[in-house]
């Protein structure tokens, strides 16, 4: 304001960008294949897991069948040293053959506790993976197994996985959203070109 007189001024302004080089949807394209991207890494997220799962099943399995195996062997160890023992004192068997079933008693024992740690330690991993407390103990049933002289064709199994395997879909998207983001790079060093039109009134 000045005097007695109020000056009013304004301006408007629009300035619209003009896409010569396709850049905007190079962009959105980037943006739709990123987003694409994560159903492929859900489902190998979903194999990995299922895959792990049944590696773990059958460790608690195997784990389960080698602490019997050595629980047997140390039965029958302590078997033989009760055997010894008793051999020792008729005077049948030497002192030695005592002190050699003891030892033995005691790798086996020992060899017990290392089937039975590692039972333990796959049981608790399996229940982890599972969602269950890891102290937890659960009860494994072995399923039957498919027949070992299934025939393969390789040349389908081959074409099978390559069209169905997440991780070549997430390549092939790697590949995409790499070309895509040369051309914006390549479009971004490109010219632009703009139209603006702005009125004012004082």
């Amino acid at each position: 304001s000045s005097g007695q007189h109020n000056n009013y001024a304004g301006r408007v302004s629009v300035t619209q960008y003009i896409d010569l080089f396709g850049l905007i949807p190079a962009a959105l394209d980037v943006e739709n294949i990123t987003r694409d991207f994560y159903q492929p890494d859900l489902t190998r997220v979903q194999n990995e897991t299922a895959l792990s799962s049944k590696d773990f099943f059958f460790n608690v399995l195997l784990d389960q069948e080698d602490a019997n195996v050595a629980q047997e062997q140390v039965n029958y160890a302590a078997e033989n040293v009760r055997t010894s023992q008793a051999q020792f004192k008729a005077g049948t068997a030497a002192q030695f053959d005592v002190l050699t079933a003891q030892v033995t008693l005691a790798n086996d024992q020992q060899a017990l506790q290392t089937a039975l740690n590692k039972l333990n330690i796959d049981r608790a991993n399996l229940n982890n993976l599972i969602g269950v407390d890891p102290n937890t103990e659960i009860t494994l049933k072995a399923p039957p197994l498919p027949p070992l002289n299934q025939p393969v064709d390789l040349k389908k199994s081959t074409a099978t996985a390559l069209s169905q395997r997440p991780e070549l879909r997430e390549a092939a998207n790697n590949i995409t959203i790499a070309k895509k983001l040369i051309k914006l790079a390549g479009a971004s060093l490109q010219p632009s070109l703009g139209i603006g039109a702005g009125a004012s009134y004082t």
